[in-house]
């Protein structure tokens, strides 16, 4: 479920430091839940994200389908 477009034309792309998975219980057949933190840093300084994403298993293989952003 990638957008179209990931960044604006001129838009500067983070440079990314590291991914924490902070939860990822047992799926539910084939639902399945992972909450992560990311960290990045862009010429404006140093940021971090925390997502609960929800993936999906078709033909035995995992797709992200939506998450929700949780405020740090």
């Amino acid at each position: 479920t990638r957008p179209a477009v990931l960044f604006e034309p001129g838009e500067e792309r983070p440079k990314w430091l590291s991914l924490e998975v902070l939860d990822a219980p047992a799926p539910e057949g084939d639902d399945g839940l992972v909450r992560y933190r990311a960290r990045g840093r862009t010429s404006r300084g140093a940021f971090r994200m925390t997502e609960r994403s929800r993936f999906v298993r078709r033909g035995g293989r995992w797709f992200y389908v939506d998450g929700e952003f949780e405020e740090d």
